[in-house]
């Protein structure tokens, strides 16, 4: 089961996901209120969008283009943080501040 966990530090705003190996984030795509850059905090995942995969490792940060479907999946244990261009989207402080998904 992935966990995950919110990052709010001022106006900034992220995502923190742990993983086990094989455990992934279900392919999805971002619109201008919720894109973000990935930064992979221990371990590594695929980055999987159509045509490619870019396999990212402990200490890169990945900034991609959101709006073209895409997942990430866990190699092994694996950190990443998603830390949100524009702040913390819309509806998201409704949400637990972390748990399991």
């Amino acid at each position: 089961m992935t966990h995950f966990q919110f990052y709010r530090s001022g106006a900034l705003f992220g995502i923190r996901y742990r993983f086990e190996a094989g455990e992934s984030l279900p392919a999805h795509v971002h619109d201008a209120t919720s894109v973000h850059n990935t930064i992979v905090l221990k371990g590594s995942c695929d980055f999987v969008e159509e045509g490619r995969t870019v396999r990212l490792s402990a200490g890169e940060v990945f900034d991609f283009d959101g709006t073209v479907r895409h997942r990430i999946v866990a190699n092994e244990p694996c950190e990443i943080l998603n830390l949100f261009l524009n702040g913390e989207p819309e509806g998201y402080d409704t949400l637990p501040a972390e748990g399991v998904m």
